[in-house]
């Protein structure tokens, strides 16, 4: 269990040298669609999940990031399985009683179900996606609510949800990686919002943004209609902008460069064998300095 727990250090380490990184370069392309910027997050996601990547000078990592075996953090992986299984505990709690919640809920069209105990719509369900809304709502909030929850299904951010908790599950310990899950989640609904406002007229997009203000409600572990940054997406819809046609080929390089100077680990300066000729000679070195 301490060569595993290690393995996340490792890991949890690489990662949160990413963060403040893959922050700064989400600022430098905001005016580029939010359904690309989505993909910087995973990134991260790939760092937490695979245990070896390649060499390279291009990389921004620091050299060695394994923990030393002797360090006593290691034999605190019980605190860390610990919380791992609460957070997964507490996350199969809320589904369980969000799904309590549904029980009365009756279906309407298609994947579309209507419930009267909602104040918020939302999605849920990774193979079989329902749409949940309030049934109190008319025809044309409806309308809209379900052009956001449906850009959800495309975009299987049920799935993608679902996995981000998992991995901030396992690495609860990181602070950077809590931030990470908050810009995910702000992220994605960004990405729906974008895609409905693209279609939709100046007084549409002020009746979508009433609309998110009278469905807001606290946030929900799955991807729903009203939670996540609310003043952040409703400055994006009030003042959606197409974007720009240099948009794609610059997200593209930026994304090239930053996945070569964080997806790969640091090149050592000497190769093994130098290196060990190098410690072997500074050891005879000192032993002649004593005297030895």
């Amino acid at each position: 269990m301490n060569a595993l727990f290690s393995r996340v250090l490792t890991m949890c380490i690489a990662a949160g040298w990413m963060v403040p990184g893959v922050c700064i370069l989400r600022l430098l392309l905001n005016r580029c669609p939010k359904k690309y910027l989505v993909l910087l997050w995973g990134m991260v996601a790939f760092r937490l999940i695979c245990p070896v990547a390649a060499k390279s000078s291009l990389s921004l990592l620091p050299g060695n990031l394994t923990p030393t075996p002797g360090l006593s953090v290691l034999s605190l992986w019980p605190v860390w399985l610990a919380g791992a299984a609460a957070m997964l505990l507490w996350g199969g709690i809320r589904i369980f009683r969000l799904k309590r919640r549904l029980e009365e809920a009756a279906w309407c069209a298609g994947n579309i179900w209507l419930c009267d105990h909602l104040t918020e719509p939302f999605v849920m369900g990774v193979l079989r996606p329902k749409i949940y809304l309030p049934s109190g709502m008319n025809r044309e909030d409806a309308q809209l609510v379900l052009a956001h929850e449906q850009a959800h299904i495309r975009r299987r951010d049920s799935l993608w949800k679902a996995v981000a908790y998992v991995l901030l599950s396992v690495y609860w310990f990181h602070p950077l990686l809590w931030l990470v899950y908050w810009l995910f989640c702000r992220d994605v609904e960004l990405a729906c919002d974008e895609q409905v406002a693209s279609g939709l007229t100046p007084a549409g997009r002020r009746k979508y943004a009433a609309l998110m203000i009278t469905c807001a409600a606290p946030q929900a572990p799955v991807p729903g209609f009203g939670s996540w940054g609310l003043k952040t997406r409703l400055r994006a819809v009030l003042g959606y902008r197409k974007p720009p046609k240099w948009a794609l080929p610059v997200f593209v390089v930026a994304l090239i460069l930053a996945a070569a100077c964080f997806l790969t680990d640091a090149k050592p300066a000497y190769s093994q064998t130098v290196q060990s000729a190098a410690s072997q000679f500074f050891q005879e070195l000192n032993q002649v300095a004593s005297g030895k």
